[in-house]
């Protein structure tokens, strides 16, 4: 099957509001695509995943929380986690490995870090589906942030490296045959490392490794080596992926590629995801990705033909996530013109009224460059009349507002006009977006966010965060079913994107009491929060075909605030899609205190999407759109 490299503008622009009919053509387009199980494990990172073939589903065992390691077990059947409940488990670890082996229809588990700090495993574990079996056998020795992938045409499973008891890092490889372990002496192995990726290349017989870190000065490798069943051989790459840590990689049965995602190096956490062909790495280009991500669980489902991906952390490692995403080709239909006359109704705050956006300067700051704007000129390309309103307001809230200069800065009353107009409309599509949460966390009153942000215990900052998100969940769930209940309307909920570089101004604020890394992992930990809640409404709503949900978090990663006003890191202007000082389409230089900038003033948006963050905001929306019948 052809394989689709398209950039966002490209991918999604194309498809932008285009309408499926069955029997007409469609591109196959490879992607990351979020999921959105009824059920999931908690947030976790340093937990390992491998897929169960005989058995079909994925499955998942330990992990780290940032405050306790555990000791769970799930299984994902393609469209939801299941914890399994065995009478025998591993005990609680993190950084252990995991590999199927394929000639005996079991998952093989070993080593890890135990919590609290103590002395490292060297345990093997069985998995048959049911219950977790511990081999008596001996084998490699105590360690963790090692790697293992099953060889299928040697019938074993290959382990390397990781980190010692000692505290070292280690570079010896050992195999498994299903009843022993047997350490091999090639003439010639990677260096010692830690916290690298590996895969098995079924199409061309070998394991493939690349990248790791050492504990000795944190060096970081980006090297590619292959193993052949007797020696390991480096390979050389017209192009390879920047040197990292804390990855992992698959192998893309229906594609014959090996696939990396993401990892670290240095304070940089990646988004990008590479091929290795058996000779070449590469980079893909898909319309959008889980964003900045390490430490998270990754196994491919060779039943579905798409690599499930779970949890991990950012930049440091102290908050996890609970997301579910997959690495799978979309079909994306080819466009046809359908109606003469559609309604659209835009709600929500200040990124869906364009606030900042050369905007009227009224109390809801409304602007004709919003999304919204431009989700309806797309609309006007297949629809003779396009009835656009919007209600979106900045400031508004979905639960109660601080301040009442305007009524629309209460989501509710954005919904009661709604409805008086579906009462109104007689069979006409509709269609509704909302954008609409980020208020209730405060990220645009400034003193208050930094000030969440400060909190100096972690634990007290994720009570308060997930406290709001759930009210948020509350509320929405109360207020999208007025919508739905009316024929002919599709509703579609968006996620927000992080403003934030990872050296925001922001985060050198008078008090801090967080060092950049972990400030920055904090407001992923808050956007993610607010992003689930919203995802929890599909779930809780059961999942109906008239709500659509549109990831954008992943999108912005590599477009957040600029350098220099809005933070000492990039991206830089001509790359950012967040509004900025000086911003040629912007009339939004809030007031705000001097201290909160580092040198002075705070000059700058830095918060709400510029023109061409709105751009894609609208495209990402119009190609979720695609496939609705509006009940024709």
């Amino acid at each position: 099957m052809k394989r689709w490299l398209l950039t966002l503008s490209a991918a999604l622009v194309f498809a932008a509001l285009f309408f499926f009919v069955p029997g007409l053509s469609a591109l196959q387009v490879l992607t990351w695509v979020q999921r959105f199980p009824s059920q999931n494990p908690g947030a976790r990172f340093f937990h390992s995943m491998a897929y169960d073939e005989a058995r079909g589903e994925a499955v998942l065992f330990g992990g780290f929380t940032g405050q306790d390691a555990l000791a769970d077990t799930w299984a994902w059947n393609g469209s939801d986690w299941v914890q399994r409940f065995p009478i025998q488990s591993p005990p609680v670890r993190y950084s252990h490995a995991m590999a199927y082996d394929g000639a005996r229809e079991e998952v093989v588990l070993f080593g890890g870090f135990p919590f609290p700090a103590g002395t490292l495993f060297s345990d093997t574990w069985l998995w048959n589906g049911v219950n977790w079996t511990q081999s008596p056998t001996s084998g490699p020795s105590r360690r963790g942030a090692h790697s293992m992938a099953y060889d299928s045409g040697r019938r074993e499973t290959l382990l390397f490296g990781g980190s010692s008891q000692t505290g070292g890092v280690l570079g010896d490889t050992w195999i498994w045959n299903g009843a022993n372990w047997i350490q091999l002496f090639p003439t010639e192995a990677p260096p010692a490392r830690m916290l690298f990726g590996m895969a098995y290349d079924e199409a061309r017989g070998e394991v493939v490794l690349f990248g790791g870190t050492t504990l000795i000065a944190g060096q970081v490798f980006g090297d590619t080596w292959v193993w052949d069943g007797i020696n390991w051989a480096q390979k050389s790459s017209i192009r390879l992926p920047p040197a990292r840590r804390d990855h992992k990689m698959v192998y893309d049965r229906a594609r014959q590629r090996v696939v990396l995602f993401g990892g670290i190096s240095n304070d940089i956490a990646f988004s990008d995801t590479w091929s290795w062909d058996g000779s070449n790495w590469t980079e893909e280009a898909p319309p959008a990705n889980p964003g900045p991500r390490a430490r998270y669980g990754w196994a491919f489902d060779s039943t579905r033909n798409e690599a499930v991906l779970f949890g991990g952390t950012g930049y440091s490692a102290g908050v996890g996530f609970a997301d579910t995403w997959v690495w799978s080709e979309v079909t994306v239909p080819d466009p046809v013109p359908i109606g003469p006359e559609i309604h659209y109704f835009a709600l929500g705050d200040s990124v869906a009224s364009g606030h900042g956006l050369m905007d009227d300067g009224t109390p809801c700051r409304r602007s004709d460059l919003a999304y919204p704007s431009k989700v309806a000129e797309r609309l006007k390309e297949r629809y003779k009349e396009v009835h656009f309103t919007s209600l979106a307001c900045s400031g508004a809230r979905v639960n109660f507002p601080v301040e009442f200069s305007d009524p629309y800065k209460f989501f509710s009353n954005q919904v009661n006009d709604v409805v008086s107009a579906l009462r109104r409309i007689d069979g006409v599509p509709t269609v509704v977006t909302i954008t609409i949460g980020a208020n209730d966390f405060g990220w645009t009153e400034l003193r208050q966010f930094t000030d969440l942000l400060y909190l100096s215990n972690l634990n007290r900052f994720q009570r308060i965060v997930n406290r709001i998100g759930a009210s948020v969940r509350r509320t929405l769930r109360q207020q999208v079913p007025r919508l739905l209940r009316f024929q002919n309307v599709t509703v579609v909920l968006t996620e927000y994107h992080n403003p934030f570089n990872t050296n925001s101004v922001f985060f050198l604020g008078p008090g801090g009491r967080c060092g950049l890394i972990e400030c920055y992992d904090r407001t992923e930990y808050a956007i993610h929060t607010l992003n689930n809640a919203i995802v929890q409404v599909y779930v809780d709503l059961g999942r109906p075909s008239n709500l659509k949900l549109t990831p954008i978090h992943g999108l912005f990663h590599g477009h957040e605030s600029p350098r220099p006003s809005c933070g000492n890191n990039g991206p830089e202007v001509n790359d950012t899609w967040v509004q900025y000082k000086d911003d040629p389409d912007s009339n939004s230089f809030p007031d705000l205190p001097e201290d909160l900038g580092p040198d002075g003033p705070w000059l700058g948006d830095c918060l709400h999407p510029n023109s061409r963050g709105t751009d894609f905001y609208a495209a990402q929306v119009n190609s979720d759109l695609i496939g609705l019948s509006f009940g024709e």
